[in-house]
């Protein structure tokens, strides 16, 4: 099942406020209620220094125990420098671009609830590469579904339905990537080049998502 719309559809009904602690209260509130989600959210605010004056960014993960007991299972965290300046930091750009990128984590976390529910909880899926640590999580199943999910969504946006098979079929034998618009591709793309293994999966898992959500 996919999540994308429906995610940006309830985000799109908050108003926007611009307060650090008053928003993810909003979000979290306003997607639970919703009722379409199948487990309750958490949303965290943290600090990290690895981010500079007004910047932030947002991430998640899924908790299958959480899961498994009925418990909220997938955790979103913002994350904001502890050297910000106010708290009034987002402008109308930053909150579209907020609610995206909490769309497409949502929606990716929801596969991996997906996955863990269809082995009824037991084991882990399957690793093809384990030669490093990045590749060894890039090259598990469950994240190769889940990014190649993102990637159709990112390619989507840029291209459009008309255009984003063609686009796909050159983006992956070019180097004219954008990596601002089209990031998990680039990311696949330049990790895994060396290995067809995770390069096929991933591939025809973007063109099957285009294909079913986008019927390009």
């Amino acid at each position: 099942m996919f999540y994308y719309d429906k995610i940006l559809s309830c985000l799109n009904e908050i108003s926007y406020d611009t307060t650090i602690w008053y928003t993810p209260k909003l979000i979290n509130n306003k997607l639970n209620k919703a009722g379409f989600l199948p487990t309750k959210i958490r949303f965290t605010v943290d600090e990290t220094a690895e981010l500079n004056g007004n910047e932030y960014k947002v991430g998640a993960e899924y908790d299958d125990e959480d899961d498994l007991e009925n418990r909220p299972s997938i955790c979103l965290h913002w994350y904001f420098s502890p050297y910000i300046t106010n708290t009034d930091f987002m402008d109308m750009s930053d909150w579209e671009k907020l609610k995206v990128d909490i769309a497409d984590i949502l929606e990716h976390e929801m596969k991996h609830l997906e996955s863990a529910r269809k082995r009824d909880f037991v084991g882990d899926s399957r690793i093809l590469v384990d030669t490093t640590e990045l590749l060894e999580y890039l090259s598990d199943e469950d994240e190769i579904e889940a990014y190649a999910l993102n990637a159709a969504r990112e390619i989507s946006r840029k291209f459009g339905p008309n255009r984003s098979k063609r686009a796909f079929d050159y983006l992956i034998h070019s180097d004219g990537f954008d990596t601002n618009e089209t990031p998990t591709l680039l990311i696949y793309k330049d990790t895994c080049n060396q290995f067809p293994i995770i390069k096929r999966k991933f591939y025809g898992w973007v063109y099957y998502y285009l294909k079913q959500i986008y019927q390009v």
